[in-house]
């Protein structure tokens, strides 16, 4: 398979598992790269029972970038984070109320 950058990813197979099987990054932040793969792997090992079609799907996991996939959810983590008290912070903004008020001033 030819890696020609897709969407600003390394290659087609990185967008789209990204795009398809990690939309909520908060689930895989203390997931390392080799985590990451074991997940899709398993995904597919459990949804698929077609031993050709199960072959197909490994050779376009082989395709992945899960380090750049790792790499964007620890930004996604810095970037939700916050600022008062470095909590972490499902959509950005402050933690609490406290945190809300603490930046005011």
């Amino acid at each position: 398979m030819e890696n020609k950058r897709h969407n600003g990813w390394t290659n087609y197979a990185t967008w789209r598992i990204n795009l398809e099987l990690f939309e909520e990054y908060k689930f895989f932040i203390d997931y390392d790269a080799e985590s990451l793969q074991e997940y899709v792997r398993d995904i597919i090992e459990e949804d698929c029972n077609n031993n050709l079609a199960i072959s197909y799907a490994n050779a376009f996991i082989d395709e992945v970038n899960f380090y750049e996939i790792k790499e964007h959810i620890a930004e996604w983590k810095n970037e939700n984070k916050c600022p008062e008290c470095n909590a972490d912070v499902d959509g950005g903004g402050v933690c609490s109320k406290e945190c809300e008020e603490a930046q005011m001033y």
